[in-house]
């Protein structure tokens, strides 16, 4: 019960962190996208966003759909309308009807995103014990077709991100 009580109690320290950087961004002009902002409980990456710009399309926010049907049964998935934010300056935020679910960073060469230090997938161990992979670390292929976005995993020991991640495609809404 303890071990859970100071779970909670790090998701709601570091959600601060989470909406000031946001925030930052915002008002340091780091692009239109409209990010949820009703605070919930989640935890930061551990590493840090990067200071060059990302050059790459995929930059923006994404929504889509995931239903109950979606997920097999003992999946730590949760079904609801997902949305994902791939900044310019390598941050990866995820939100769940609205509400902030994930943080992380990424990088992106050619076709591969490679989502890095995903905190929700640390904190549940969906990716402990995988030789040579960092925690919280997983890699997809991208198209963008017009406002589509499809993410197909290459390599992902967190199978709650993959499950929401490549399961349908994204719409841009930005």
């Amino acid at each position: 019960m303890k071990s859970t009580r100071n779970k909670r109690w790090r998701f709601v320290t570091v959600l601060g962190g989470i909406l000031l950087l946001l925030s930052l961004l915002a008002a340091c002009g780091s692009g239109t996208t409209s990010i949820p902002t009703r605070p919930t409980a989640v935890s930061t990456p551990t590493s840090t966003p990067t200071s060059q710009v990302t050059a790459s399309s995929l930059v923006g926010s994404y929504a889509t759909t995931i239903t109950q049907a979606d997920i097999p049964q003992g999946s730590l998935a949760l079904p609801g309308h997902w949305m994902i934010t791939f900044e310019k300056y390598g941050l990866y935020a995820v939100f769940l009807e609205g509400f902030a679910h994930s943080a992380a960073t990424y990088k992106v060469k050619q076709n591969q995103v490679t989502i890095i230090n995903d905190a929700t997938c640390i904190d549940f161990g969906q990716s402990e014990g995988t030789p040579g992979i960092s925690t919280g670390t997983g890699t997809y292929t991208w198209t963008l077709n017009g406002k589509i976005l499809t993410l197909k995993a290459v390599y992902d020991p967190c199978s709650p991100r993959e499950l929401v991640l490549s399961t349908h495609p994204w719409v841009k809404q930005d």
